[in-house]
């Protein structure tokens, strides 16, 4: 998909969110990758998590507890195979013996690679090896704030000061009630799922309202630009990423809201410069 992609919409900047590297041959990842990134023109970011649900681990044949070394090496392996020609690895997961990939990717140094992390250890693991960290919709700003301290701590171990993405679920509407009409059914329905599984960092058997303080950006535009501007002012991301439909929705509830979003909540986040709009900040990516 993310092949095609760069072909039918050339110069947009490609990645991916949360792709699984706990389950996946960092090889076979590292060359896909690099394809990608040379098809897109070096617009590519691997996005990785390491995943948590023991089903998936089970498809996979692979025990849930190497999860941890597993994304570890990954990492390592697929950051030394884009820059690298003769790449010998001995590790616990993965044993590598002279080793390369071809083409190596457009971006000199490899695209950058941003982790997912849901707890305590896994922000402080993203700051200490990955180039950002991304930010669950699942996740409220109660928690966000105990995870950011760990990630920065992570970061600064690396003399980085890191940078963050956020995602948040979104829907807007003409109006509050029916951005909530619109929204609520499949976003309660979509983290009542999310219980069931396990998804670890908070609880979730918490009601509607409760759930979306400080979590969901539903409601109207004027609404919905000011929850965005105090988000930006506390965190400052570097880029903000949305949710915008879930299982069950209409597609046409979904396109309605992405429209509102482009046409009225987009160019509060930008200024004029010689009669053309230019984003300043933050860099909104749907």
């Amino acid at each position: 998909m993310l092949a095609r992609f760069s072909g039918d919409f050339p110069g947009m900047t490609l990645g991916t969110s949360s792709l699984l590297l706990s389950l996946l041959n960092p090889v076979d990842v590292a060359e896909q990758v690099a394809n990608i990134d040379i098809l897109c023109g070096g617009k590519f970011i691997l996005g990785v998590s390491i995943g948590y649900r023991e089903k998936e681990f089970q498809a996979f044949n692979l025990p849930k507890k190497h999860r941890v070394g597993r994304l570890v090496e990954g990492v390592e392996i697929i950051r030394r195979l884009w820059t690298q020609d003769h790449v010998s690895f001995n590790g616990r997961h993965f044993n590598l013996d002279d080793v390369s990939i071809n083409p190596k990717p457009l971006q000199k140094t490899g695209p950058e690679i941003w982790m997912g992390a849901d707890t305590e250890p896994g922000a402080l693991r993203a700051g200490e090896i990955g180039d950002a960290w991304m930010i669950s919709p699942r996740q409220s700003m109660v928690h966000i704030r105990k995870l950011l301290a760990k990630y920065k701590e992570g970061a600064a171990k690396r003399g980085k000061k890191g940078k963050l993405l956020l995602m948040r679920e979104l829907h807007v509407a003409e109006t509050n009630e029916d951005a909530l009409n619109g929204a609520k059914p499949f976003l309660k329905r979509m983290y009542e799922t999310y219980m069931k599984w396990g998804q670890p960092g908070e609880k979730y058997d918490l009601s509607f309202e409760e759930l979306a303080e400080g979590r969901y950006i539903v409601g109207d535009p004027r609404t919905c630009i000011q929850e965005l501007h105090d988000y930006v002012k506390e965190l400052q991301p570097a880029h903000i990423s949305f949710r915008v439909t879930w299982p069950g929705m209409k597609h046409t509830s979904t396109m309605s809201s992405i429209r509102l979003f482009g046409k009225k909540i987009i160019p509060e986040f930008g200024e004029k410069v010689n009669g053309s709009q230019r984003r300043t900040y933050p860099a909104p990516l749907v």
